[in-house]
This record gives C-alpha cells, structure tokens and sequence, in this order.
C-alpha cells in the first residue's frame, strides 16, 4: 500500500488520499498487534508450510497446475 500513487484513482483526491491513509493505518496497527502476540515473526517470514510425507508429489502438482494457468 506504501507504494501505490493515489493520483492513479480518479475521483475526490482528498478522499481518496484519506483512505490510504486509513489503510495504512490499519495495517500498521494489525502489525502491531502481530508483534506483540508474537506472530508477526511468522507471518513475515514467508516459510512454507510443511508438507505431510505422502503428499509431496501431490503438492507439486497443485503448483505445476497453478503456474501453467498464469
């Protein structure tokens, strides 16, 4: 959100800017909330999940399919 222009929206700029501002303002603030349940560690990491023995192969699948559709 920190580098979307809100001069690319047309409409009421101030309006416009005011909702970035809230977005942001939000989101900061969930970070905060993150942190100070210990979570954000976890969710900035970006780690992916571990995947059960037996299911690897099915798994890969699943993102073969999903890369050929983009």
């Amino acid at each position: 959100m920190k580098n979307i222009d809100p001069s690319r929206f047309p409409g009421n700029p101030a309006m416009v800017e005011q909702m970035h501002r809230e977005v942001l303002s939000t989101v900061d603030r969930l970070e905060l909330e993150l942190e100070h349940a210990n979570a954000s560690a976890i969710a900035r990491t970006g780690k992916p999940d571990t995947i059960p023995p037996g299911y690897q192969e099915q798994v890969a699948e699943y993102y073969r399919c999903l890369s050929k559709k983009q």
